[in-house]
């Protein structure tokens, strides 16, 4: 039911049979269906704690000796891994279940590892070793009629030849596919390519047409990033197929972002753990910026989010204390920098829909943009409203999409400092309390262990905040974590001693007191996820 997008359904039947094994004490069932609900999840919304879930799930059965299910897992994990760029954890899940199959001589897992091991080697750029695993799986897999391997295999090598230029032998890889296409068995594992290769959904809509893409795998990559494959179909399809495709996904009511989407593609900035720029379907290199101001002066109209920014201010941030017509004329050489690596070609008479200067003020236009630092600000508002209307499932669901967002600290490195480390500041705090937010309703909850891992996370992000330890500390306390809790300790008085000079406070002091009172051995299960 996963696998062919009908999520909901797939939930709740899930959902029945762990109820139903648990009535048996059937705890290895209980962890099958849980592992199939975080994947259902993932799919729905994301989530990198879906993903973590998994693992320790997988770990689990590895545990029990249940390989078969560790296998499984493993796949799955390595194949939503790629959606969200995580490529090299992706490929330790894949190197472990090629592992175990080739041990056990498990000729289906290891083919289907190798694919997802080609599908890597492809979101990694190495096309030649991509192409080569590929080839390997549809050598075996084509006279066996295996579609469920064969599907991902052509996928990959569909997508390394389209990067190759090769178009119309890119979708004709899909012309043998169309009748398994239509009859929605692969729904998932082509909207997961999909969702981490956008050019896929139009060579596949080329192959088999606009009007038969299954509607349950179009809604699995439109609640993802509809955009960045719609950008993709738009450079491969006609204008009325695109247009077909876009309100097929997006719905006929979304005229205005369709036509939108055709004349502006969006651009994407990530600015948490180093900026990222993408227009449409391309990134943006530093060579493309050629200016390294012109780059800061983008990060800077961002973090604004569409705010005005007075040119002054602009010109003293960057040229401080420089005579102010000179400023402004350098401010024009940066400012057609910038233009240029947003929208290469574009003379320099005409405007830029991502930037604007006007009246003596420059902005970003936030119609056209999408930053993390602005989704931050919107999730952490709408996560205070939630818990404060009494919806904590909702706060909850803001505070994970957070733990995705924030990769690491706002623009990090020596080329931001001056400018931004009162922002940094600012979002690490925020990011942090929010953290603690998620972890106080899922110890409300009940749910001890989940509540360790929003935790982890804030500490990862701020390692001097002495609070946040203290929580982790409890929160061990009552699992029954021994080990870990002394592991966080040791961790927290590193961090004040080393790098602050200070010891640890009578709190957490006191806590400690408490841990080394326990009884030896962390109290947990592999299935206690």
């Amino acid at each position: 039911l996963m696998e062919l997008g009908r999520l909901d359904r797939a939930l709740q039947v899930s959902e029945n049979a762990r109820e139903h094994a648990a009535q048996f004490g059937l705890e290895s069932h209980q962890a099958a269906a849980r592992c199939v609900e975080a994947a259902i999840r993932f799919t729905m919304a994301g989530g990198s704690s879906n993903i973590e879930r998994i693992q320790l799930l997988a770990e689990g059965f590895h545990e029990t000796g249940d390989r078969t299910s560790e296998a499984f897992a493993r796949l799955y994990v390595a194949t939503m891994l790629r959606t969200v760029e995580r490529v090299d954890e992706s490929m330790v899940q894949v190197e472990r279940t090629l592992e175990y199959a080739l041990h056990h001589n498990i000729t289906y897992h290891h083919l289907l590892a190798e694919v997802e091991l080609a599908a890597n080697f492809l979101a990694l750029g190495d096309l030649e070793a991509a192409a080569t695993h590929a080839a390997l799986v549809r050598e075996q897999c084509a006279p066996k009629g295996a579609y469920y391997h064969l599907i991902r295999a052509d996928m990959v090598l569909a997508e390394v030849v389209r990067r190759q230029g090769r178009i119309e032998e890119a979708y004709s890889r899909f012309l043998d596919h169309e009748a398994y296409i239509l009859s929605e068995s692969p729904n998932w594992p082509i909207a997961m390519y999909v969702r981490a290769f956008p050019y896929l959904l139009g060579l596949i809509a080329l192959a088999v047409g606009v009007r038969n893409l299954p509607p349950h795998m179009l809604r699995m990559i439109a609640d993802w990033n509809s955009d960045d494959s719609l950008m993709a179909a738009l450079e491969l399809l006609d204008e009325g197929e695109w247009s077909l495709l876009a309100s097929r996904m997006l719905g006929e009511e979304a005229s205005n972002s369709i036509e939108a989407l055709r004349s502006t593609p969006p651009c994407r900035v990530r600015m948490f753990g180093g900026l990222e720029v993408r227009v449409g379907t391309r990134q943006v290199t530093e060579r493309e910026w050629r200016k390294r101001k012109a780059r800061l002066l983008f990060a800077m109209l961002v973090l604004n989010k569409g705010r005005d920014v007075p040119r002054d201010k602009v010109c003293e941030h960057l040229w401080p204390g420089m005579e102010a017509d000179r400023a402004r004329n350098n401010l024009y050489v940066i400012w057609s920098a910038m233009k240029a690596a947003l929208t290469p070609g574009v003379g320099k008479s005409t405007p830029c829909s991502y930037v604007e200067h006007i009246g003596g003020v420059c902005r970003a236009v936030s119609e056209h943009l999408r930053s993390d630092v602005a989704e931050f600000d919107v999730l952490c508002t709408k996560a205070r409203e939630a818990r404060m209307s009494g919806n904590p499932e909702e706060a909850l669901r803001c505070y994970e999409r957070l733990m995705d967002i924030y990769r690491g600290e706002l623009l990090p490195g020596d080329v931001y400092d001056d400018w931004f480390s009162t922002a940094r500041d600012h979002y690490r705090q925020e990011f942090g309390d929010a953290m603690l937010s998620a972890y106080r309703l899922l110890c409300v909850s009940g749910d001890q262990v989940g509540a360790l891992r929003p935790i982890r996370h804030a500490i990862a992000a701020d390692p001097w905040r002495e609070d946040l330890y203290q929580e982790a500390l409890r929160c061990q306390i009552a699992c029954g974590q021994r080990n870990a809790a002394m592991d966080t300790y040791a961790a927290c008085r590193s961090r004040l001693s080393d790098e602050l000079g200070l010891e640890p406070s009578e709190e957490t002091t006191r806590l400690y007191e408490q841990v080394l009172a326990m009884e030896d051995g962390d109290k947990h299960s592999g299935w206690s996820v």
